[in-house]
């Protein structure tokens, strides 16, 4: 299940930054546009604020404006373990990845911020894919971002974007797959069981290195295939290899193919993507310092090559439900919500609080259908609920700032000014601050109804007077037993609940359409 969206993916790469704004609800996104800017100064002492000065670049060049930001890390920073949970059930399986994972771990489990992909379920159990990732290296790289003046709404790794990317370029993805996504500075093993991600290794190999020793990369990759299908309980097999990012040279690929016992393909993962013009004329006008002064365009030697921007392409993409995805924006990193805030200084007298929940109501209408709009009206309405509360407000006084997307300022003032009214009374509802993030909710609806069986055609958020969210899924199937096993797989969700049937419907061409509803 694919959600039209303008989104954005931003990715911290050694002294570059690259954003890229794409277009989902498609089969492929759309690059719509990309940026890219790199550190001026890589002198310690003044690295840091070069960085920042880089992102804020990057970003501010963008004349799309994305409905929401990405964040894409690299997976060789991450931990990876594939585990065998002794029981069925999303919910349980959830609350069990954590548990399983700590005894094979070198640091707390504490440090780390942890997600799962589901793999199967076998005999009663359920095989999953845990990765963690340090929390403070995530936190370091929000910090950051937030200083450019970007909210990052969620955090995913470069090979679901990458793997999302390949998956969208074939009609089915079904039994054992691998896939070498090769990066500038390093290799990505991947292998994949249907629509899920069951393997992958962080290699230490760049581009250099697989044209130098083509054997060598080869025999590293046919030793971790060999490990992975020893321990793999089924009868599939991987018969192909497909070489992402790299077009090997004749003789280079019989020196890579010879070492391997499967056949090899290889393809670029951005060629056919609608927009990719403008991945090849991305400017680059800062310079290092031993290159000139700030301004100086790069020589295209050191233009970001198009297969480089894969990962980040990706990114966005699957945030949006297009293939693999895994988040790790939560926890002591979930984005911050005015109302959580709010509630952590204190309690409010019963107006303010009703003030409190219509605006909340405002900020979380999302309509996919005409998604800049909905914001646009959100914050419109957010701003009206603030002047008429508080009128005599500086920033009432001097009006509402164009820079106010979505209402966004407009939260914050409110806060503020809540802030100072601060009494006691009613308290916000305890259960807004565990309520799952737009991301999270997102990858739910996308991995309980699969767009291969299932076609989604519209999805609304709304507040119910703050007290609870109402989720609207529309869409249609061929097969009525598709919808059955995607409701049943909806029920056991850990993040809404289902209790009335869907409301099903006869349409041309044999389909049913249907509507669900739950709430969050």
């Amino acid at each position: 299940m694919k959600l039209s969206a303008k989104i954005a993916a931003l990715e911290l790469d050694g002294d570059e930054v690259r954003v890229a704004v794409v277009k989902t609800g498609g089969r492929h996104p759309a690059v719509l546009e990309a940026q890219v800017a790199r550190v001026r100064d890589t002198t310690p002492e003044v690295r840091r604020n070069s960085l920042v000065q880089a992102i804020g670049e990057a970003a501010g060049r963008l004349k799309t404006k994305p409905a929401l930001y990405v964040l894409c890390v690299g997976c060789h920073q991450s931990i990876v373990r594939a585990l065998t949970i002794p029981f069925k059930g999303s919910r349980k399986v959830a609350a069990a990845v954590a548990f399983e994972l700590e005894p094979f771990l070198a640091v707390p489990i504490e440090d780390l911020v942890v997600d799962h992909g589901t793999i199967r379920e076998v005999e009663g159990e359920t095989e999953v894919l845990a990765v963690g990732v340090r929390t403070s290296l995530l936190a370091e790289q929000i910090e950051l971002i937030q200083e450019a003046g970007i909210n990052v709404e969620g955090i995913t790794l470069d090979v679901a974007g990458l793997t999302s990317l390949w998956m969208g370029r074939r009609k089915s993805v079904a039994g054992l797959h691998a896939i070498l996504h090769v990066r500038a500075n390093t290799a990505i093993l991947t292998i994949t069981f249907n629509r899920s991600i069951a393997f992958f290794r962080p290699l230490a190999i760049p581009v250099s290195r697989i044209r130098e020793e083509p054997q060598a990369v080869a025999r590293e990759v046919r030793n971790s295939l060999r490990a992975f299908s020893a321990n793999w309980r089924g009868d599939e097999i991987i018969s192909e290899l497909t070489v992402t990012g790299i077009d090997l040279a004749p003789a280079e690929r019989d020196e890579f193919e010879g070492s391997l016992q499967c056949a090899v393909h290889y393809e670029s993962l951005v060629d056919d993507l609608k927009g990719t013009a403008a991945l090849t004329a991305v400017p680059v006008d800062t310079v290092l310092p031993e290159e000139g002064e700030p301004g100086q365009v790069y020589p295209e030697s050191l233009a970001v090559a198009p297969d480089e921007w894969a990962a980040v392409l990706g990114a966005a993409f699957s945030s949006a439900g297009g293939g693999v995805s895994f988040e790790l924006r939560k926890g002591i990193l979930e984005p911050p919500n005015a109302m959580k805030n709010m509630v952590l200084h204190g309690a409010f007298s019963a107006a303010l609080l009703a003030l409190a929940a219509i605006g909340f109501a405002a900020y979380c209408v999302l309509d996919y259908r005409s998604n800049q709009a909905e914001i646009e009206r959100a914050g419109t309405e957010i701003w009206r609920i603030y002047s008429e509360t508080f009128p005599n407000s500086e920033i009432v006084q001097s009006g509402r700032l164009p820079t106010d997307i979505g209402g966004i300022q407009s939260i914050q003032a409110m806060q503020d000014a809540y802030e100072k009214e601060m009494a006691t009374g009613t308290r916000l509802p305890v259960d807004l601050l565990t309520r799952p993030n737009f991301l999270e909710i997102l990858k739910e609806v996308s991995t309980t109804l699969p767009g291969d069986t299932v076609k989604v055609t519209d999805i609304t958020i709304r507040d119910n007077r703050g007290q609870s969210q109402t989720l609207t899924i529309e869409g249609e199937v061929d097969e009525v037993a598709a919808l059955n096993q995607a409701f049943d797989e909806l029920k056991q969700s850990t993040l809404m609940q289902v209790s009335e049937e869907p409301i099903r419907q006869t349409i041309p061409g044999g389909k049913t359409a249907f509507t669900i509803t739950a709430t969050i």
